[in-house]
């Protein structure tokens, strides 16, 4: 019960109470006098009634007797009047049994007044006449005491609303502080900070707002300590200190979240033997500023270009989401990058930098992608050569021009929907699914890896979400499922302002339970395209997500601002047991699950992968513990464990 419910039922029974006791009161004064008011009434009536009926009986004219009580009687202020003849011994009875209408029976039946009776005697001199009784009627008692009671009854009403929208009003301007400190109060809990509240007037709310404000400042702090503790292990552990590129840590887990999807693209490993000479000539403070200059030319690479340093002259580079062509232009612009290089390090004749490309191929593992780079890496450094692949990229499957022609289609035709159970992580069944589509051309399908590029390439990326969300909407085995399905978001969708309109509307008619998700890579830009989003599927009710959770080495803060429903972490996480691996994914969790984030581990293949995580709260797993399969096909079997 709400404190004004609480406090209006009170003020309600004082009222009442009050009130009831100054009417009982009341009503008992009131029906004192118009006891007394009757009685007189009664005596004055009773004495007038002999006196104007004794010229009638000395004459025995009981016409005359009966037409004066008659006369008198109907006044209806006697409940009956009693003529007797003492010659004769007759008697008359005149008798008023009428009520008014307008006051209830169960009024008349309340005994608020004894019976009134008088009987006078009519004499002449010494001789007596007759008798008459006169019973008093209390309808007028009744008819006042109603009277009042409607009057005091509205009276007390009129006040009694009077009052309560008065203390509505004071409690609404008194409880205004509480309001902001239950709204900061949430705010704090989803770590939201801002300025300190104004203290009430009111000395209790007052100490209240300021146990509120020292409690946010302490929390502010740890927050903001636990943030920046999270950013110092990314920066120890991650990175590399002179460059500021990626370590060897994190491109080794970034390869294996890369091969861990379906996804094209190629590593190139760079050797710079210039660095030793610079070092061994000038000191090392020279060839770390050369090493740093080129870190960043590095960095302003497009972001499906990720650089590291995993050694003292060596460099590895994962390009991403690239054909065979995109592949053969980055690799040029690393050779230009590394051509400037060596005619700024000061040397005379540098040693020329060798690179060493591997295009991916569906059987890559991590070490057997590493060392063929680095065996076409020692290639081009035997050969002179400044770049050598280490086979011939094989042919694309399609065209580009067969690319465009599927592409700018009705996509609805081609996509292959496949979904993966996330299953909940103490019972191992199903809590969600996450949707892929793959899209089939002439008899084959290709996943997304292979077409993304191609759907960048000619901005379709919008189109094809829309035509994949139509698709699953539309599917009757999807539309039955009591678990939500998660469809990942292309950046040009979540841009597009006409998309995003249709998207909840889109929600708003179909029954399919739906959330969505975004790139970690997209979430940390955070543009105002996606904040928006974010607010209107809130309005929606329909859960946001961030994929591949710690896979980019920057702040945190996005979490604050998104506030998305639950997190991915990345699959290098899942496959790399290692201490430094294992605190700085606590540390993430922690991050997550103190903003009230949902956090799923992603990646699993093996039961024995969960129990480095048994202590870290997690909400569900997935991966290919349970694969992929294509919609329509058997449901998983939930694991169970010992």
């Amino acid at each position: 019960m709400t404190l004004y419910k609480q406090l209006s039922t009170f003020v309600f029974t004082v009222f009442l109470l009050v009130v009831a006791g100054l009417s009982t009161g009341q009503l008992n004064e009131t029906r004192g006098f118009l006891y007394q008011q009757m009685q007189s009434e009664l005596d004055n009536s009773s004495q007038a009634l002999s006196l104007m009926l004794q010229p009638s009986m000395e004459q025995a004219d009981k016409v005359a007797a009966e037409t004066l009580i008659t006369a008198m009687f109907d006044g209806g202020l006697y409940q009956s009047i009693t003529l007797k003849w003492l010659a004769d011994g007759s008697q008359q009875t005149w008798v008023n049994n009428r009520t008014d209408a307008y006051i209830p029976a169960w009024f008349y039946r309340l005994p608020l007044f004894e019976e009134q009776a008088k009987t006078t005697t009519i004499v002449s001199g010494w001789l007596q006449l007759g008798e008459i009784e006169i019973v008093s009627h209390p309808g007028y008692g009744y008819r006042q005491i109603w009277q009042s009671f409607v009057t005091s009854l509205f009276i007390t009403a009129l006040m009694l609303v009077l009052m309560l929208t008065v203390v509505k009003w004071w409690l609404r301007q008194l409880l205004k502080p509480l309001q902001h400190v239950q709204q900061r109060a949430e705010n704090v809990a989803q770590k939201q900070f801002s300025t300190p509240m104004a203290e009430p007037k009111t000395i209790e709310l007052a100490l209240l707002v300021r146990s509120i404000n020292t409690m946010e400042a302490q929390l502010k702090l740890q927050f903001e300590a636990h943030k920046e503790h999270v950013n110092t292990l990314q920066k120890s552990l991650l990175t590399d200190a002179v460059s500021g590129l990626p370590n060897r840590s994190y491109m080794i887990g970034r390869l294996k979240s890369w091969l861990h999807e379906p996804a094209d693209g190629c590593v190139v490993m760079v050797q710079l033997p210039l660095l030793e000479q610079v070092r061994e000539q000038f000191g090392y403070q020279l060839r770390d500023e050369l090493i740093g200059r080129l870190g960043q030319q590095l960095q302003a690479l497009p972001q499906n270009v990720i650089s590291s340093r995993i050694s003292a002259n060596e460099l590895l580079i994962l390009v991403e989401g690239v054909d065979s062509t995109q592949q053969h232009k980055t690799t040029e612009q690393l050779q230009v990058i590394l051509q400037r290089f060596e005619q700024s390090c000061g040397l005379m004749d540098p040693p020329i930098c060798a690179m060493g490309a591997v295009s991916r191929t569906p059987q890559h593992q991590v070490q057997q992608i590493l060392s063929e780079s680095d065996h076409a890496m020692r290639q081009a450094q035997q050969s002179e050569q400044q770049l050598k692949w280490f086979a011939q990229l094989a042919s694309q499957p399609l065209s580009i021009e067969q690319w465009r022609t599927m592409l700018n289609g009705d996509l609805r035709q081609h996509i292959e929907l496949y979904r993966q159970p996330v299953l909940d992580w103490q019972s191992h069944k199903p809590v969600q699914w996450e949707l892929f589509g793959r899209l089939n051309y002439e008899g084959n399908e290709y996943h997304a890896g292979q077409f993304l590029p191609y759907l960048n390439m000619i901005n379709k990326g919008e189109a094809f979400d829309r035509a994949l969300i139509e698709t699953v909407t539309a599917n009757e085995a999807l539309t039955s499922s009591d678990q939500r399905l998660s469809i990942n978001l292309t950046a040009a969708a979540v841009n597009n302002t006409s998309f995003r309109l249709w998207l909840i509307e889109h929600i708003k008619q179909t029954k399919t339970k739906l959330q969505f998700e975004v790139s970690e890579l997209l979430a940390v830009d955070l543009s105002d395209d996606l904040l928006t989003l974010r607010q209107q599927l809130a309005a929606v009710h329909c859960p946001l997500g961030v994929d591949h959770f710690g896979r980019e080495l920057a702040s945190l803060d996005y979490l604050q601002k998104l506030a998305p429903d639950f997190v991915r972490l990345d699959h290098a996480f899942a496959g790399d047991t290692s201490e430094q691996t294992t605190q700085l994914c606590r540390a993430l969790c922690l991050t997550a699950q103190g903003l009230q984030i949902d956090v799923y581990l992603a990646g699993v293949q093996e039961q024995r992968q969960l129990t480095p995580f048994e202590q870290f709260s997690l909400t569900g797993y997935q991966g290919f513990i349970q694969p992929p399969k294509r919609v329509n096909e058997a449901k998983p079997v939930a694991l169970v464990t010992e």
